[in-house]
């Protein structure tokens, strides 16, 4: 797991051969943490994450998931750039706020992502 979340930039790392490294967690999914009331303390965190794998990259979709679920997912350019973001609310987390997918859009459709080693 690699943690980019106390940047302001959308961070994701950059794809590697060892699957479990290429969970993320970034600004966006602090967000989707806090939109959707996770307990991320404790014994038991449970957060979001972005799954970026080379294959991923390649097709321009970043899976956003859960332990258990892909709760949904970012579309981006050849420049890095989000074209499309969204989270199913009736999948395996049903407590988001109602417009989560107005904010997401809101908030990072059009901005970049910063691919980080």
């Amino acid at each position: 797991m690699r943690d980019y979340s106390d940047r302001e930039e959308i961070v994701v790392g950059k794809p590697v051969d060892d699957y479990f490294k290429n969970e993320n967690i970034n600004i966006i999914t602090k967000h989707l943490d806090r939109m959707s009331g996770l307990s991320t303390e404790g014994d038991y965190p449970f957060h979001h994450y972005v799954l970026c794998t080379q294959r991923d990259y390649d097709d321009r979709l970043l899976v956003i998931r859960v332990p258990g679920g892909s709760v949904g997912y970012m579309t981006i350019d050849e420049n890095d750039v989000i074209t499309e973001i969204h989270v199913d609310t009736d999948y395996v987390i049903t407590s988001y706020w109602r417009n989560v997918n107005k904010h997401l859009v809101k908030n990072y459709l059009g901005k970049k992502i910063i691919f980080a080693d």
